[in-house]
C-alpha cells in the first residue's frame, strides 16, 4: 500500500474515535488518507485544503474543471494514483464527459480538454508544477485576457497546489492504487 505503515479505518477509529474526516461516498480509509493516518492532524488539515477548493460554493470555476486540473497535474508528475483519483471524481460531475474524453484529450494535447481558450489554464498550471520559480504577472494576464477574474485565478493557483501536494504525498511515500478503487473524494 506505501513505504510507511498505513492506518486503516479500524486502526483510525481505535485511536482517534470517529472519523470525522470522512468525504460522503467513500469509504475510509482511501491510500493517500491512510498513509496520513500516523499523524491524524496532517491528514485533516489536506482534508480542509481538499474541500476548500473543490467542496466550497464560494468556488465559482466549475468543480469539474477544477477536477481536470487536478488529473492535468498529475499527469505532468506521472502520478498514477492521483490521476485515476482525479478521474473518478471528474466522470461524475455535470459539465464532465464521463466517457473519459478528458483524460485522452490531456494526455494527447491539453489544448482540447480545456474549457477556455488553448493552452490558458494548462499554461499556468503546467508552469506551477514544472517550475514554480519561474512564475510571473506573464502567466496569469492570459487567464485575465480570457476571461478568469482574480478569484478563479486564486482557486486555480490553490487547486494546482493541492494537487502537487498530494502528488508528492504519494509518490514520495509510495502510495498505489487500491486493488478494487472505491469512489473518489468529494463524488
Amino acid at each position: 500500500m506505501s513505504w510507511i505503515r498505513s492506518v486503516s479505518a479500524a486502526e483510525a477509529r481505535a485511536r482517534h474515535g470517529q472519523l470525522d474526516d470522512c468525504i460522503p461516498g467513500v469509504e475510509p480509509l482511501d491510500n493517500i488518507r491512510s498513509v496520513h493516518g500516523l499523524r491524524p492532524q496532517i491528514r485533516e488539515d489536506h482534508l480542509a485544503h481538499y474541500r476548500s477548493f473543490l467542496h466550497r460554493d464560494g468556488n465559482s470555476l466549475p468543480r469539474w474543471q477544477l477536477e481536470l486540473v487536478g488529473v492535468y497535474e498529475s499527469l505532468l508528475n506521472a502520478c498514477e494514483y492521483c490521476v485515476e483519483r482525479y478521474c473518478q471524481g471528474l466522470v461524475r460531475l455535470p459539465g464532465a464527459d464521463a466517457s473519459g474524453r478528458h483524460r485522452v484529450l490531456l494526455e494527447r494535447d491539453e489544448d482540447d480538454a480545456f474549457p477556455c481558450p488553448p493552452g490558458v489554464m494548462p499554461r499556468y498550471a503546467a508552469v506551477l508544477t514544472r517550475m514554480p520559480s519561474a512564475s510571473a504577472a506573464a502567466h496569469i494576464a492570459p487567464l485575465r485576457a480570457n476571461g478568469r477574474d482574480d478569484g478563479q485565478i486564486l482557486e486555480l493557483n490553490q487547486v494546482s497546489a493541492c494537487c502537487n501536494y498530494a502528488n508528492r504525498t504519494v509518490l514520495g511515500l509510495g502510495s498505489r492504487l487500491e486493488s478494487a478503487p472505491g469512489p473518489a473524494p468529494g463524488g
